[in-house]
């Protein structure tokens, strides 16, 4: 195989797998067929459900350690991962989750 042939089939083997993110960014969106006034109605609705979730933080914010800072220093200057619940208004709790569980 001379050169020139492998990279040809470099450049198609490349077409090939990019083509298909190029089309689909191609393609317009298709429209919602919500008007605004039910999507507000499906947002007020949705504040009775109850919901769960999980955020990883990475801080590179150089905070005094001092007794007063001692929270917010581990929150802006530390890597850690935080699970959230909430159920309503009085049912809700935010937990530091570490390595050991």
């Amino acid at each position: 195989m001379t050169p020139a042939v492998r990279w040809l089939l470099v450049l198609v083997v490349a077409l090939l797998v990019l083509a298909p993110t190029a089309v689909v960014h191609l393609l317009p969106a298709q429209g919602s067929s919500i008007d605004a006034a039910a999507l507000a109605d499906r947002i007020d609705q949705a504040q009775t459900l109850s919901w769960s979730g999980e955020v990883a933080t990475q801080g590179a914010l150089q905070v005094p350690v001092s007794d007063s800072f001692s929270g917010i220093a581990r929150l802006f200057g530390d890597s850690m991962t935080l699970r959230a619940w909430w159920g309503d208004d009085k049912h809700w709790r935010v937990d530091r989750t570490r390595a050991s569980g």
